[in-house]
């Protein structure tokens, strides 16, 4: 029996590497067209390509139909699924987090994402707390809610209030290797995130690209990583590389490991122009790692 709330289109990707950290082929297969791809060829919004689909009067004639154009050439039919009074009784979706795994809340543009979905299909987002002591919330227990989001690693919830949860149907979004046995899941799509970070830094005219990455062992960066120098490979632009060693990052503190990266950096003859920082939370230390150097942010 699914039990999903949202259907999600997930974009997969074939690749092939040398061992050496240097790409020499890259191949890229889509296995499966979803709305985010219709809105980056058509130039709009998720929103705005949901509002097509459900028929909305706020969007213009003109959008509308570069939506379905594009929609048409991707062979992707624009049908909208009004959901049933079955499938959305109270109309609530719980967001369900644990201690610190609030911060994943970090993630502002996921945030506005779900906050047009839920706009748009008149649905509330509630923010839920598993409680330390292991007791369920009454949003559970009484049943108030359709189904719930977990953008956190629940290992530290008793298995009986896991099993609670396994009532309701579920997705489990954007959070690294700690998943739950139960629900579907949802993956950061690192591809586009390289993507949008090279034609960012084309855009504004950077001519020396560099990647620099303080934490080598996370995945996601890793894979931001790979993506990145493909394309600037493809552009046929070199790309500087400035990564922490991988036993040497497990014991030393960021800032530190920054301060190194940026040392490097500083004593090239050619200065990279630009930075491709793989993940927000690394920026306070590189910032203040370039400061020292006499290096102003986004000025030079």
């Amino acid at each position: 029996m699914a039990r999903t709330v949202f259907q999600v289109g997930i974009t997969r990707y074939t690749k092939q590497i040398n061992t050496d950290d240097h790409i020499d082929s890259t191949e890229f297969t889509l296995t499966n067209v979803n709305i985010k791809n219709i809105a980056e060829q058509a130039g709009v919004s998720l929103a705005t390509v949901s509002r097509v689909i459900n028929n909305s009067a706020r969007v213009s004639e003109e959008k509308a139909k570069r939506v379905r154009k594009v929609a048409s050439g991707l062979g992707y039919r624009l049908s909208p699924k009004p959901p049933t009074k079955a499938c959305f009784r109270t109309r609530n979706v719980a967001l369900v987090y644990a201690g610190w795994s609030m911060m994943e809340l970090n993630e502002w543009g996921f945030m506005d994402g779900l906050e047009a979905v839920f706009t748009e299909n008149d649905l509330r987002l509630m923010l839920v707390r598993m409680p330390d002591d292991g007791s369920l919330p009454s949003v559970f227990s009484q049943n108030d809610c359709d189904g719930i989001l977990i953008l956190a690693d629940l290992k530290n919830v008793p298995d009986s209030a896991i099993k609670s949860l396994e009532a309701f149907p579920c997705i489990q979004m954007i959070h690294g290797n700690a998943r739950q046995q139960f629900g579907d899941e949802v993956f950061c799509d690192n591809h586009s995130v390289a993507k949008l970070a090279f034609e960012h830094l084309q855009r504004i005219g950077v001519k020396r690209p560099a990647y620099i990455n303080v934490e080598p062992g996370h995945d996601a960066c890793i894979e931001r990583q790979m993506f990145f120098q493909y394309c600037m490979q493809k552009a046929g632009i070199p790309c500087a590389t400035f990564t922490a060693d991988p036993q040497t990052a497990l014991v030393t503190p960021s800032h530190v490991l920054a301060q190194q990266l940026v040392g490097e950096l500083a004593a090239m003859k050619q200065r990279p122009d630009g930075l491709f920082v793989p993940v927000d939370y690394q920026l306070p230390d590189l910032y203040t790692a370039l400061k020292a150097q006499g290096i102003e942010p986004m000025k030079e």
